[in-house]
């Protein structure tokens, strides 16, 4: 039990990070749930789907930013060449804070979220409840997990940085 820890789920190993999510998303499903009034196997489904699809956001901007993670690109490309998705987890990881300027992990798109959620419990709209509620535990637990481990939140200010021109 002790190499499984060490090997996955210790600081920086593949699995950490993703755990931490799916543990998140259970929960949060259980806490939207109350919203919904019933628990049930495809909301559960469609809540931890997207409670992860979010994270898409770091590739996307990877992908589109290769120039500027130029090191981190070719050892990604290298890992998937040799089809190593273990250490393509574990750079993941490691480096997913260094990545700024993301669409949807950002303070306004936060805000739109939690508009979206508020808006889809007062009109019963529970596919929006679901999809909100596992965007909202994801970017909650993120925003927290930044404060710990970076003692900041700038990487989600970059919007409003923007807007003032710095």
């Amino acid at each position: 039990m002790q190499n499984l820890y060490n090997n996955y789920f210790a600081k920086d190993k593949s699995l950490r990070h993703y755990t931490q999510h799916l543990l998140l998303a259970l929960l949060g499903f259980f806490l939207v749930s109350l919203f919904l009034g019933s628990l049930s196997v495809p909301m559960l489904f469609i809540f931890l789907v997207f409670s992860f699809v979010i994270d898409l956001d770091n590739l996307i901007c990877f992908l589109f930013s290769r120039s500027k993670y130029l090191d981190l690109y070719e050892e990604v490309m290298a890992s998937l060449k040799s089809k190593n998705l273990k250490k393509v987890a574990e750079i993941a990881t490691i480096n997913h804070k260094v990545m700024n300027n993301l669409v949807l992990h950002n303070v306004i798109f936060y805000v739109l979220v939690w508009i979206a959620f508020v808006i889809s419990i007062l009109l019963q709209i529970d596919i929006l409840t679901v999809i909100s509620g596992a965007f909202l535990v994801h970017m909650t637990f993120d925003i927290l997990d930044d404060v710990k481990q970076l003692g900041h939140i700038n990487n989600w200010l970059w919007p409003i940085n923007k807007l003032r021109g710095k």
